[in-house]
Parts: structure tokens; C-alpha cells; sequence
């Protein structure tokens, strides 16, 4: 059995570490952000609980979308793309939707 000298690469390392603590963040305040929600917009309890289901499927249609993506093309998404694109893109897309919430809660609609 060989050993072998492996080097860590640290420029796909840190990116990858600090967006899983960010959304790990998002998904912790989830909990903090219900008793929240339920005062400004005058929900029950089931209601602002929802918050939180909503956010966990949102997960697992994303997966679910992703695994269709991948068996229709018949290749992984994030590979054909690369690490660091796939990374901007799911910042990129997570920005706009909270944007787009962020206006819409504002709008009152």
C-alpha cells in the first residue's frame, strides 16, 4: 500500500467551508425569525411554523429538480460547471429570491 504526500488545495476549501457556515446561519435563524414573523404579520401558530416547513421543502424540491437536471442531461450539473461557478450560481440565485421577498413583503403584496 502506498502513501502518498496529499496537499490540501485551500482555495476550493475556504469558499466551500465559509458558504456552508453562511447557510448554515440562514437555516439556524429560521427558528430565531418565527416568533417574528408571527407578531408582524398576525399568524397563528401553525401558520408561522410553516415558515420553517416551507424553508426544509424548499430543500428537498431543489434536490429533487437537481436529480432530474442531472439524469436528463445525463451528467452532473456541478461537475460540467465546476465547483466555484456552481457555488456563485446558488449565491446568485439565493440572492435574487430574497430580493424578490424582500420587495414583496415591502409592497405589502
Amino acid at each position: 500500500m502506498s502513501t502518498q504526500n496529499l496537499k490540501t488545495n485551500w482555495a476550493q476549501f475556504i469558499p466551500l467551508v465559509t458558504v456552508f457556515f453562511f447557510w448554515g446561519f440562514v437555516a439556524a435563524s429560521n427558528d430565531i425569525l418565527i416568533p417574528v414573523f408571527k407578531k408582524a404579520f398576525d399568524l397563528t401558530q401553525g401558520q408561522s411554523q410553516l415558515v420553517s416547513v416551507a424553508f426544509y421543502v424548499a430543500y428537498t424540491v431543489g434536490s429533487i429538480i437537481y436529480m432530474i437536471i442531472s439524469f436528463l442531461t445525463k451528467g452532473d450539473l456541478i461537475n460540467r460547471i465546476g465547483y466555484k461557478n456552481s457555488l456563485a450560481l446558488g449565491l446568485v440565485v439565493f440572492s435574487i429570491n430574497s430580493s424578490k421577498e424582500k420587495s414583496l413583503t415591502a409592497n405589502g403584496s
